[in-house]
């Protein structure tokens, strides 16, 4: 009885306003401001998406089919989904995983080996823009190790190894382009219009790929600036940079190639304006890199080491030792200047002849520059068998220079122009 009081008496409590009891009003404000800060904390609940259930399959299979059979199909198919599963998983988590490594890391192989995957499974116009596209990443992959903290003998040994895989690609690419560009040899199934655009893709690539070789070497000059090494060391990796973008240079004049054969055998297939800017744009790029060598050679003309005096005999034996490089630079500004007039005439397939001529000389001329470096250097003894024969052979141009000991005007090299 006692208790029963106790609690109708504790009941009684809520009804008075005095010992407590909120008001109406207050209470509706405050409720209000309190689902409002719920509402703001919650992060609101997502609808579950359909998700598929293999149960599903199994019960409609069970419909149509006994239960044994439906367990005899079915356990191993669910089997070999779940191993799918796991392997392409961690596959695609390795291969992320490896985007960024470079030559030496131990994810490098994981990204060539992707990239083998996606070009051997693409048609042949998707593998040739795919291999452009690796090619890009091969020249990054250069930019970055020369950029590091690395070791000359390890920025060395890196950028070999990328610069190998960049070229095998860019041999490739130029090789399906050499098949798209003759119409008797085009691969089934490529139309002229598909050609037409992968020739645009790698023209594209290549300018950019040959943009970032370029601010490489100048990545390099300044290395050997700030941390002078012996000469046969420095030039290495230099070489190694002159050699890919030799390379790229050679595979976007062939895509520019492909852009005129086509337009000749169906001018629908690309207009000629577009052909005359993309022959312009190669002609161009080709004046600055002769300009860039003219410069060079130039320069080392009139320079001289810090400290060291430099007499006329000295200064016109450096003019002796660079007259072979000055003149092919001269022959390769005549080539260009025929190109251009050619260009003007709409003569598309003259112009292209001259540009072929010009790159092979601008190259054979900075070939020449750097072998006269090393004849110049001072305080070192220069004997026959110290200079090494130099070869360039590509798709466009052989070039041999012979050593030479005492190098005159008259100096030899054989070019040899292939359309």
């Amino acid at each position: 009885m006692f208790n029963r009081e106790l609690k109708n008496q504790i009941k009684s409590l809520h009804t008075l306003q005095g010992v407590g009891l909120p008001r109406a009003e207050w209470l509706k404000g405050n409720r209000e401001i309190l689902l409002m800060q719920i509402k703001n904390t919650l992060a609101p609940a997502k609808a579950e998406a359909p998700s598929f259930q293999f149960v599903q399959v199994w019960n409609f299979m069970n419909v149509f089919m006994p239960r044994q059979a439906v367990s005899y199909i079915m356990k191993p198919a669910a089997v070999m989904i779940l191993v799918i599963s796991l392997v392409t998983g961690s596959w695609v988590t390795t291969v992320s995983a490896s985007y960024d490594s470079l030559p030496g890391d131990a994810m490098y192989s994981v990204k060539l080996a992707t990239e083998n995957v996606q070009t051997s499974l693409a048609s042949k116009p998707q593998e040739t823009k795919l291999r452009a596209e690796f090619a890009g990443r091969r020249a990054e992959e250069v930019k970055k190790i020369v950029k590091s903290n690395l070791s000359k003998k390890d920025k060395k040994i890196k950028v070999e190894e990328a610069v190998t895989h960049l070229k095998k690609d860019l041999e490739q690419v130029k090789g399906n382009l050499d098949a798209m560009k003759n119409s008797a040899s085009q691969p089934s199934g490529v139309s002229a219009n598909q050609a037409v655009e992968v020739a645009k893709v790698v023209e594209q690539k290549t300018t950019e790929i040959q943009k970032s070789l370029e601010q490489t070497k100048e990545d390099l000059k300044v290395d050997v600036k700030t941390e002078p090494t012996p000469l046969t060391g420095t030039l290495s990796v230099q070489e190694q940079v002159k050699q890919a973008t030799a390379t790229t240079v050679e595979t976007g004049v062939k895509a520019v190639e492909v852009m005129v054969e086509k337009h000749q055998a169906d001018g629908a297939t690309m207009p000629a304006q577009e052909v005359k800017d993309a022959v312009d744009s190669k002609l161009k790029a080709l004046e600055v890199k002769v300009n860039q060598v003219e410069t060079q050679i130039n320069t080392i003309v009139t320079s001289t080491p810090a400290g060291v005096p430099t007499t006329r005999k000295e200064q016109q034996d450096a003019a002796t030792l660079m007259a072979p490089a000055k003149q092919s630079a001269g022959v390769a500004k005549e080539a260009l200047n025929q190109a251009k007039d050619e260009l003007a005439k709409d003569n598309f397939n003259g112009a292209m002849d001259k540009l072929r001529e010009g790159t092979a000389l601008t190259q054979v001329a900075e070939v020449k520059a750097d072998a006269a470096v090393i004849l110049k250097a001072p305080m070192q003894e220069i004997t026959t068998s110290t200079l090494p024969t130099v070869e360039i052979k590509n798709a466009t141009s052989s070039v041999i220079i012979a050593p030479a000991v005492k190098p005159t005007s008259s100096a030899t090299s054989s070019i040899e122009i292939k359309k």
